[in-house]
């Protein structure tokens, strides 16, 4: 039996704003020419996407990111099934929750973390935290996780 490494594509940082991403302002499409040079069909297993798609969270950004990352699965003859983004920082909707993400960041290093992780997934609330606090939080991400959800059927929601 022939022994298979998988191989991957690390992809992070593309500060994709309503305009022009910085993929664009830096590389322009020069990034077309480096991954044709580097990759041919089958060559990658996974693309990985390690966070700051976007530039300040806002769905229009994830809109046009999708693009490029289409554009970048298909040079390499991959499906959305093998593109695994995490969010970043720049993901996120600052704008939103601000209080109780610093209210929650006062808390969370006091609880026992098994159940605040169980509680950030829809489970029972800890003593001293609040329900309005997570949905607050979560809801900064309400678009990174849309985007997500629209393009890989990874989240239920």
């Amino acid at each position: 039996m022939r022994e298979h490494t998988p191989t991957l594509l690390h992809l992070s940082d593309l500060h994709q704003d309503t305009k022009v991403s910085w993929r664009r302002r830096v590389l322009g499409d020069a990034w077309k020419r480096n991954l044709g040079e580097m990759a041919g069909e089958g060559v990658y297993d996974l693309v990985c996407f390690t966070g700051d798609a976007a530039f300040s969270g806002q769905p229009a950004e994830n809109e046009r990111v999708t693009v490029f990352f289409e554009a970048v699965l298909e040079r390499l003859g991959l499906d959305w099934e093998r593109f695994f983004p995490a969010p970043g920082n720049h993901d996120i909707d600052l704008g939103k929750g601000a209080s109780e993400g610093r209210a929650l960041r006062g808390k969370l290093p006091r609880a026992r973390r098994e159940e605040a992780a169980a509680w950030l997934a829809g489970g029972p609330t800890p003593l001293g935290f609040d329900d309005g606090e997570r949905e607050a939080v979560m809801a900064r991400q309400a678009a990174y996780r849309d985007w997500v959800q629209g393009n890989l059927g990874r989240l239920d929601g």
